[in-house]
């Protein structure tokens, strides 16, 4: 991500966290391919890293007013969320028998 778009995406967040419904369309656009290549890496299946991007976009709307307004790097911010929605998918998924 370079300078520009990091700077749209930390724009796009603190809109975000004001609640504003196309802030939220930014900030998927701007985040979601990397966040995606990460979950993929993680969790080795293209249908759950996709399960998991919905639920980091998901959780993120539903707790926008707890974005920090400043001081965050707003791209490890969704990282982080993502990392969770991860880890709960992957050691709750027991559809196969086995464990990721």
């Amino acid at each position: 991500m370079n300078s520009g778009e990091r700077q749209q995406l930390n724009d796009a967040m603190r809109a975000l966290g004001e609640g504003h419904t196309e802030a939220m369309r930014q900030v998927f656009a701007l985040s979601s391919p990397k966040i995606y290549g990460k979950l993929v890496a993680l969790l080795k299946k293209p249908e759950l890293a996709q399960r998991a991007l919905a639920t980091t976009y998901l959780k993120l709307w539903k707790n926008h007013a707890s974005i920090p307004a400043t001081g965050c790097d707003y791209m490890h911010f969704i990282a982080a969320i993502a990392h969770q929605a991860a880890i709960d998918i992957r050691f709750s998924d027991t559809s196969d028998g086995e464990l990721l």
